[in-house]
């Protein structure tokens, strides 16, 4: 019961450490207001829960979502079936000692860390977080760039596994040798960036098919269904990790397991070496297969996403005068002027804390801003008209 204890020790500081710069992501979300019955006319509060599971599970308006959910299963079962056996892999098959684990843990992750924040800069800021200067409509789609990286990796990652991960021999590690860990760094590095693009896809088609939802419910009112989608996300997450614990489990557990933990690394039985390193090698051709075929059939692309993203910001509701704010406004804006190119005015409410006599920047979608000044008589919350001929380039 205390093998390993050092080893165990660290990673449980390890873990608090890393999830902490999740929290990172609550300034983007500090602007968002939750949609409640004040908001609109309509009451938005669920009184039938499990007749809005019903409607979610088996409704034409969350088609997308059953969609996504069904992209995303065999891969979540995967990562659960990954996590579980993955230490034993390296242990097993690759040969790394424990005492090397450590120093594979600690690079993988500061490395990791720094690449997924050069790779973030470069596809979220540089390429996918810039709106097209024609409108928000045609900003540019990660889908074909997520089907080349994972098209790549696809190839790469077969001929690398083969190549660096034949199981090493037990009598090597009964005369002391061991396994690179470089070679398993080295891989996971590769592979990274690969996958970026795929997984911006995956994070934008998910909120495409929320907003899918919404629009196609308009008429009984802007309620929006995050949370309830999200507790039958977590639901099947739950699921498809127990399925991948329970595989694992058939190889670690029993009285006489396959993988017999109790045993060092050279008196592993060449059968649990064997599936372990089919099991790694097997499943990932099949999932980015499974990935690529989904994603490329996905409904929610050219005309009819640029009409979601056209109708997106009515069904939004944020803080005023903040930059989620801001975009919203901005996307109202354009699709007045999309339907309906007559309109030579846009109304605005005056910002808290504003007063008559203050100068205000609203900006466009085309990258225009309409700029003026509160007139006599505006207080907070009242409503302007402000001719669009005012609109400047900045």
């Amino acid at each position: 019961p205390n093998g390993a204890i050092n080893l165990r020790n660290t990673i449980s500081v390890i873990y608090p450490i890393w999830n902490l710069i999740s929290f990172a992501s609550v300034p983007a979300m500090k602007d968002a207001k939750q949609v409640a019955d004040h908001h609109l006319k309509v009451k938005v509060t669920p009184k039938k829960v499990l007749d809005e599971y019903k409607d979610i599970l088996t409704g034409p308006s969350t088609f997308y979502v059953r969609y996504m959910w069904l992209l995303g299963f065999p891969a979540a079962v995967w990562g659960s079936y990954y996590l579980t056996t993955v230490i034993y892999w390296l242990f097993w098959v690759v040969g790394v000692p424990q005492e090397d684990f450590i120093w594979f843990i600690l690079l993988t992750y500061f490395c990791g860390l720094t690449l997924s924040v050069v790779l973030n800069c470069i596809f979220g800021l540089l390429i996918y977080g810039k709106a097209s200067k024609n409108g928000r409509e045609k900003s540019l789609n990660p889908l074909k760039a997520g089907l080349v990286g994972i098209s790549f990796n696809w190839v790469l990652s077969l001929v690398l596994y083969w190549m660096w991960f034949q199981p090493i021999d037990r009598d090597v590690l009964k005369n002391g040798g061991k396994g690179n860990y470089m070679l398993a760094f080295t891989y996971i590095m590769v592979l990274a960036p690969g996958a970026v693009p795929m997984a911006y896809w995956t994070a934008a088609a998910w909120q495409w098919a929320i907003d899918y939802d919404n629009q196609s419910r308009e008429k009984q009112g802007n309620k929006r269904r995050e949370a309830t989608i999200g507790a039958l996300s977590t639901t099947l997450s739950v699921v498809s990790s127990l399925i991948g614990l329970a595989i694992a489990s058939t190889l670690l557990m029993g009285d006489s397991p396959v993988c017999d933990t109790r045993l060092s690394a050279p008196n592993i039985s060449k059968e649990c070496v064997n599936i372990l390193f089919w099991s790694f090698l097997i499943p990932n051709p099949i999932l980015f297969f499974w990935i690529a075929i989904l994603a490329y059939n996905f409904g929610l692309k050219g005309k009819k996403l640029e009409n979601l993203y056209l109708k997106q910001g009515q069904y939004h509701v944020a803080i005023e005068r903040t930059d989620s704010w801001n975009t919203i406004q901005a996307a109202k804006q354009h699709v007045d002027q999309h339907v309906n190119p007559m309109i030579q005015s846009i109304p605005v409410t005056i910002p808290e804390n504003a007063f008559p006599g203050v100068k205000l920047a609203i900006p466009l979608s085309n990258g225009k801003t309409i700029q003026f000044v509160i007139p006599d008589g505006k207080k907070p919350g009242d409503v302007c008209q402000v001719p669009l001929v005012e609109a400047v380039e900045m």
